[in-house]
């Protein structure tokens, strides 16, 4: 029996612990059981509530592991436990800088897929954002006008361009639903937001705040189309959450051609919708017309490679391989970790200098 202890937030109003409970709820290997380690997440109870446990796996935000300090996170294994980190918030240059693994972790999960032809470094494992289907949703009406509207969901960012989104579905007497979540900054006045999207499109449903997972799908499923319509310039990195929600209600969706958060999508022209954001609406007229010859694109391999249930097989193999590792000691003086490493390329230098002297002239 594997003892995995999930350290993470826990039954809150946040994607963080979606993803943990997703997580426990799909692994369903007779060897592997979880124990939960939630707030407060301070070093000393976390290294308490491990004592029992094989694998220690961070589901980690930063913001909730802000009181940890860069000595304390390589103090785990330090203190002889195997340590995962899954990252949500990475992407590739900022991997690629870490240059490896380092003395804090064992094994780092990343949601972002490596560029075409290179590999993340060893140790780095890519698992996607993992999408839940929600049963019993359902049957799109393509004879109800009202279900002709587009839908699109997250926090009210600029960069995410809901206020194009309403313009275009304005124009096109398309009806527009935006799942506005709230930033933790209290500048966000999403009072002040709405009053301006009404501006734009009279007609459109917000819903403010954080909302069930099954809620945003369901409402997401009643749409003709989901829509991240995402500002290629602002160079955001990352994935988002919100497409796969998206995914899940099993409508069209459209994605920006160039915005980073898609990069794992776009391998999948015959399921999703990929444009420029200048373009937007013509994408959506092709959905439509696309709909209305009863063709249009939606996921279906991508519910399978990106299903929980994949995801979590990933997880399970992570576990096993680190509950079988040895352990091995962090080396915290780095200064001399460097000075050995060089002793040994050069005595290993010298061993096959020899050899080859011996071959050459036959000692």
């Amino acid at each position: 029996m594997i003892r995995v202890g999930l350290v993470t937030n826990w039954q809150e109003a946040c994607a963080v612990a979606e993803y943990a409970n997703s997580l426990v709820t799909h692994v369903d290997d007779p060897e592997v059981e979880f124990k939960i380690i939630t707030r407060p997440l301070t070093f000393e109870r976390i290294m308490n509530e491990a004592r029992d446990v094989d694998v220690l796996h961070f589901n980690v935000a930063w913001w909730l592991f802000d009181g940890i300090t860069g000595d304390q996170w390589r103090a785990f294994r330090k203190r002889g436990k195997r340590v995962l980190i899954t990252l949500h918030e990475s992407y590739e240059p900022e991997i690629r800088s870490l240059g490896g693994l380092g003395p804090a972790a064992d094994a780092i999960v990343v949601h972002e897929e490596p560029s075409d032809g290179l590999a993340w470094p060893e140790g780095f494992y890519y698992i996607p954002q993992g999408i839940r289907l929600v049963e019993g949703l359902p049957k799109w009406n393509r004879l109800d006008r009202e279900a002709y509207k587009l839908g699109t969901l997250g926090f009210p960012f600029w960069w995410k361009n809901y206020r194009l989104t309403a313009k275009v579905a304005r124009k096109l007497g398309l009806g527009f639903m935006f799942l506005m979540g709230k930033p933790k900054s209290d500048k966000v006045d999403l009072d002040a937001i709405t009053q301006e999207i009404l501006e734009i499109h009279p007609e459109a449903e917000i819903v403010t705040g954080w909302q069930p997972y099954d809620y945003m799908v369901r409402r997401l499923s009643e749409c003709v189309a989901t829509v991240f319509p995402y500002n290629e310039a602002a160079k955001i990195y990352g994935v988002s959450a919100g497409v796969r929600m998206g995914m899940a209600a099993q409508r069209p969706i459209i994605v920006s051609k160039h915005a980073q958060q898609f990069k794992d999508l776009k391998k999948y022209p015959d399921e999703v919708y990929v444009t420029h954001s200048s373009k937007l609406e013509e994408a959506i007229s092709l959905v439509l017309q696309d709909t209305k010859d009863r063709c249009e694109r939606k996921p279906a391999e991508l519910l399978k490679v990106m299903s929980w249930r994949a995801c979590a097989t990933k997880y399970v193999q992570i576990y096993k391989e680190l509950a079988n590792m040895r352990v091995v000691p962090v080396v915290e003086d780095y200064a001399k970790q460097e000075q050995e490493e060089v002793e040994h390329l050069r005595r290993k230098f010298e061993v096959e200098k020899m050899g080859r002297m011996e071959k050459e002239y036959k000692f």
